[in-house]
């Protein structure tokens, strides 16, 4: 009895053995699978950040080429400015030039006119 209780021993033995054998073949299967799409998932992410990245740099530059562009457009509106500025100034003088031309003249015919009340 005693060899046949051995080998049934063997036998449930030898099964539990297969049976724990088939366990563990499926969880590394779903330890591959998870390790898979880990990759997958990182690879992807790798991805989309070097994306973010390039995008970033993109805006970046567009940023950079509209200051530019702006900073061109205040310094030509800037020359306009002192251009215009230089015109009211000459336009100043010579308004005043004129008016003081006009005032001589007419303190000229003033005092043509007291001379000639005069006489």
């Amino acid at each position: 009895m005693c060899i046949r209780d051995s080998r049934k021993e063997l036998e449930k033995q030898k099964t539990l053995t297969k049976g724990i054998m088939i366990e563990l073949k499926k969880k590394l299967e779903v330890s591959k699978q998870i390790s898979e799409k880990l990759t997958k998932t990182i690879e992807l992410a790798k991805n989309e950040t070097s994306l973010k990245h390039k995008d970033m740099k993109l805006q970046t530059k567009q940023y950079a080429t509209k200051d530019n562009d702006l900073k061109t457009k205040i310094a030509e509106k800037r020359v306009d400015l002192q251009k215009a500025i230089k015109k009211i100034n000459s336009l100043r003088t010579k308004t005043k030039k004129e008016a003081e031309k006009l005032q001589k003249e007419q303190e000229k015919q003033a005092e043509e006119k007291t001379k000639k009340e005069k006489k």
